[in-house]
């Protein structure tokens, strides 16, 4: 019974496929009777003619009927093949595919900036060169005024945070870098009290630590790597400066964040939290006269961040 159904299947289909060329065969010999051979009744002529030509006409509108469906269906096809994300990541021209992509998704509407455009996006908001991001990140600050006649700052930042890398293995050097300002009778101070991944205590190797008049320069780098598919970072280092050479804290992201969650606490000054560039905004958790908690939900991208300005009661 199936071998039958899938006889009368196959058959069916190769009937309708031949049926035009049956159409214009046909047609033309009824045609070629009608005009040569001579029947005792003229009629006869002209009705074999008229069927010749009419199915002749058929033929060659069925023949075009299925050229036109059998393009739609290499076109839809095509579609379906230049629009599947396996043929697009292998396009040699990517970039340039995107760039064409943005800009009409955009409609040219400024031709004098669109190159600027299209390269601010790639750079801050599709960082393809990145190796990873960071998400749920905190940062505890403990500031206080140690010496009030030379208005002598102390800051505690604490900070964790879970990096995620795009591939595995991974390797990478993890980078701190600070400019602390002093003045002629106060030096600036800064230490690293600790560096763990993953709980453990890391080695770190100090890249800098110098003096440039009155003003020091401190950094250090810690090797990330293994087969992990997220590492917890968590760190605490403790400066000192003059309150009057650096009175405005900033904290600036190299990579993107997703999630954020800043506190501080303060003792004998004011603080005062602004956000620095971002696309939305801090939610105030909490906040008294010695203690701020801010929260950001969502994707904060490399260069914002936000501000700590501080001041003396």
């Amino acid at each position: 019974m199936e071998l039958e159904r899938l006889f009368n299947r196959v058959y069916l289909r190769n009937f309708l496929i031949a049926l035009p060329w049956i159409y214009l065969i046909g047609g033309t010999g009824i045609l070629a009777i009608g005009i040569f051979i001579e029947f005792p009744c003229l009629n006869w002529n002209e009705f074999f003619t008229a069927l010749g030509k009419t199915m002749i006409a058929g033929g060659v509108l069925s023949t075009l009927l299925k050229s036109i469906q059998f393009l739609g269906v290499i076109k839809e096809e095509l579609s379906k093949i230049i629009s599947d994300p396996e043929f697009i990541k292998k396009r040699y021209d990517l970039e340039q595919y995107w760039d064409t992509v943005t800009c009409a998704l955009f409609e040219n509407k400024f031709p004098a900036i669109n190159d600027l455009i299209i390269k601010d996006i790639k750079r801050t908001y599709l960082p393809t060169k990145d190796t990873h991001y960071y998400e749920d990140s905190l940062q505890i600050f403990e500031i206080e005024l140690i010496d009030k006649n030379l208005n002598i700052i102390k800051v505690i930042e604490r900070r964790s945070l879970t990096m995620i890398p795009s591939k595995q293995p991974y390797s990478y050097d993890y980078p701190y870098k600070i400019e602390i300002k002093g003045n002629a009778i106060v030096r600036p101070t800064v230490n690293l009290d600790y560096f763990k991944i993953n709980g453990i205590e890391a080695e770190t190797s100090q890249s800098s630590k110098t003096m440039s008049g009155d003003n020091l320069a401190f950094g250090f780098n810690a090797n990330i790597s293994g087969g992990q598919h997220s590492y917890f970072i968590e760190y605490q280092v403790t400066r000192t400066f003059p309150l009057d050479r650096f009175s405005i804290v900033l904290f600036k992201m190299n990579h993107i964040h997703r999630n954020l969650r800043i506190q501080v606490f303060f003792t004998e000054i004011n603080v005062h939290f602004d956000e620095a560039g971002i696309l939305a905004k801090f939610v105030t958790n909490y906040q008294t006269k010695t203690y701020i908690e801010k929260e950001f939900v969502g994707l904060m991208y490399k260069g914002q961040g936000f501000t700590l300005s501080l001041e003396k009661k």
